[in-house]
């Protein structure tokens, strides 16, 4: 991960970090054993215009609890079978 976020305010480069946010998010299994990754989240604050922002992680759509690759392995296995079945096998509801 780089050191250097773009502001989404001015666009301007920042390495100057206001805070750190550890998240705790849902990835796939690992075997038959559910897998939950510690992610550091940084919030910024731009030099340039002094705005605070929260870096955008490529693998992890905003607001969510788990990651993109967890998400489609649930709705491939959604095609094939159904919404409770995938829910008792994954642990989510």
């Amino acid at each position: 991960m780089s050191r250097e976020s773009q502001c989404i305010h001015c666009g301007s480069k920042t390495e100057k970090v206001y805070q750190n946010n550890e998240l705790t998010i849902r990835d796939l299994p690992f075997g038959e054993q559910a897998l939950y990754l510690r992610i550091n989240r940084r919030q910024m604050r731009c030099e340039k215009c002094g705005k605070k922002f929260t870096e955008e992680l490529n693998y992890l759509p905003k607001k969510r609890t788990y990651t993109d690759r967890f998400r489609k392995k649930i709705v491939a296995e959604v095609l094939n079978s159904d919404l409770k079945n995938t829910a008792e096998r994954n642990g989510v509801s």
